[in-house]
């Protein structure tokens, strides 16, 4: 395969690719061979059928497929090897189609954005958050982790249960006058302040005493999976049968929890979680100050198709039809928003291109099992969300953004900003 030319001309890019007959003659007569040796065709022997015959039937067939593979290893080499980033759909002309003994020459067209200067650091504005962590606030998370630890006891110094109470009660379900049984929970444990009942129930048992009684309607969302209960009122009628609350564990019986902590160890831990946790908030808020300064300071000329292709994607997300109509506000604030996402997303292929930052394998994996770390039960369902090409795409994409701002924040050199986390910052 040659490149036989490059050429842009305004926001209209093309490339023209040259296939010599002298390199495709070999795969032809493989391909043709192939055939030859299953080929059933009356009047010959299986594997005795002549090349001229096999040509005749199976030739037009041949090329056809090796033009079309032509023409992806081409546009790979375009995308791949030239870093060329197409902004529309491609014009494909077929300059020589491929025949036997013939030369096959494409051409690919398409809108690009045209070579641009890349924003300096210098324009950046910017400061690095730096944090250390108070021992107030380390001693406040120990405190929460005796709390999380501790055991459940019945009351005694208090008869009403409050928020962190784990308060069990007895529950029956009734739509009118009718009793739905199916919703009985003759044992229902409730954690007050969880959210993890539904928050009518939650308020009616709130500042209750043993033995007392309670009664909760609640109307379930007419999309609720359960056909029983979709769309309707529900009364939830019940009684308190047991009040805990949380005894805290003292600080040996928490670290005989954790074998291998002493209490120093723990603070060390605490102290580093804590700081790493605060560092990438401030990170985020950082990246995303600067990729908002990135856009607004760019102003680079945009294919117009291109513009017209973001922006009436973005009025149409979410609808069924792009027929909705839209008032001139909205298009203009759609208009402008394509145009940001258009250079940012030209900025960073640019700048990834001209200082070799690449998106790696363990680059890859590492934000996945970060983001793994929080998804909980939804961990499997993430796993195969990414294993959908489309979806890897998109999630370096996003890791490439950040290389890049990175990058771009380094370059900056922003002055640190020393913090100390004490309680007043506790989430």
């Amino acid at each position: 395969m040659e490149v036989l030319n490059n050429n842009l001309d305004g926001f209209t890019q093309s490339v023209s690719f040259k296939f010599a007959w002298e390199m495709i003659n070999p795969q032809y007569s493989k391909e043709l061979s192939k055939i030859k040796a299953t080929a059933k065709i009356p009047g010959f022997r299986k594997g005795k059928v002549s090349r001229k015959v096999i040509e005749q039937r199976y030739g037009r067939s041949v090329l056809a497929d090796l033009q079309s593979n032509a023409i992806q290893e081409s546009w790979t080499h375009l995308l791949n090897d030239l870093a060329i980033v197409p902004l529309s759909q491609p014009e494909l002309d077929m300059t020589k189609a491929l025949k036997r003994g013939s030369d096959l020459e494409l051409t690919f067209s398409f809108e690009v954005i045209p070579p641009f200067d890349l924003p300096e650091a210098s324009i950046l504005e910017g400061e690095k958050q730096v944090w250390t962590v108070s021992s107030e606030r380390i001693n406040k998370e120990i405190e929460n982790l005796c709390n999380l630890q501790g055991e459940w006891i019945d009351l005694k110094r208090r008869k009403k249960c409050r928020d962190g109470d784990l308060v069990t009660v007895s529950l029956n379900a009734f739509e009118g006058d009718e009793a739905l049984e199916d919703l009985n929970s003759p044992e229902e444990k409730v954690e007050l302040g969880q959210q993890r009942i539904i928050p009518e129930i939650e308020k009616a048992i709130l500042g209750l005493k043993l033995t007392e009684t309670f009664s909760a309607q609640y109307e379930f969302p007419n999309d609720h999976p359960n056909p029983e209960i979709s769309g309707k009122s529900i009364r939830f009628e019940g009684v308190v049968n047991n009040i805990q609350e949380k005894s805290p564990l003292e600080m040996e019986a928490l670290i005989e929890k954790l074998p291998d902590e002493n209490e120093e160890a723990l603070r060390d831990r605490l102290n580093s979680e804590i700081k790493a946790q605060k560092e990438q908030e401030s990170l985020t808020n950082l990246r995303t100050s600067v990729a908002k300064q990135l856009k607004e300071k760019s102003d680079f000329a945009l294919p117009p198709a291109a513009v017209e292709d973001q922006t009436n994607a973005r009025l149409n997300q979410g609808q069924a039809t792009g027929d909705a109509e839209h008032s001139d506000e909205d298009k203009q604030e759609a208009e402008a928003q394509a145009k940001s996402d258009l250079r940012f997303e030209a900025i960073v292929r640019a700048y990834a291109k001209a200082n070799q930052i690449e998106v790696s394998d363990s680059d890859f994996t590492g934000r996945l099992l970060e983001m793994l770390r929080s998804a909980g039960e939804y961990g499997m369902q993430m796993i195969q969300f990414y294993q959908q090409p489309a979806n890897r795409d998109r999630l370096k994409a996003m890791i490439l953004d950040d290389k890049v701002i990175d990058s771009y924040i380094e370059a900056a050199d922003f002055k640190e900003i020393e913090n100390e986390l004490g309680l007043e910052d506790e989430a």
